[in-house]
């Protein structure tokens, strides 16, 4: 899995881990022990107190002890994702009733941006807006997305195949 350069994950989203630790049949304190982490910053990230993510050591201690790979609970601060389908964000954004500046509004972005994406002239966004846009529309992030890039060189690259541009 790809990382900042500080070597630090966040969570995708809070409930996911609330929901793999319950079907694991942990309390916190019991995955806590289990991952070497303290019982206080498990409770903060559940509850999304916790901001500035985890060491990559912990998230995979974390990830290990639910039985789940560190990808379904944690992202890279840094990646980008690619939109799978522009016409499937639309479907899912009118099936909650949203409008592109609502759901625009939702996850803290121009209008614009989600009007491209609809429309094809954006694929690639910053994973954290990925995660919130599926997050906003109650969906899996890898089902609208794929391959968070490592960089922002290899985001350029596919924005100029995108437009026609060679690289």
């Amino acid at each position: 899995m790809t990382h900042d350069s500080a070597g630090r994950l966040r969570l995708r989203d809070p409930a996911a881990l609330v929901a793999a630790r319950r079907r694991a049949g942990l309390s916190q304190r019991q995955l806590a022990a289990a991952a070497g982490c303290s019982h206080g910053t498990l409770g903060d990230l559940e509850t999304g107190r916790r901001r500035n993510g985890l060491s990559i050591p912990t998230a995979h201690a974390i990830a290990k002890a639910l039985g789940v790979t560190d990808s379904t609970l944690f992202a890279a601060y840094d990646g980008w994702m690619h939109l799978r389908n522009p016409a499937m964000l639309t479907s899912l954004r009118t099936a909650k009733w949203l409008s592109q500046a609502q759901l625009a509004r939702l996850v803290g972005r121009k209008v614009d941006t989600i009007y491209d994406l609809e429309h094809g002239r954006r694929r690639a966004i910053p994973t954290a807006v990925a995660d919130a846009i599926a997050a906003n529309l109650d969906v899996d992030v890898d089902r609208l997305f794929v391959a968070a890039m490592s960089s922002l060189s290899e985001h350029n690259r596919l924005r100029g195949e995108q437009s026609g541009r060679v690289a």
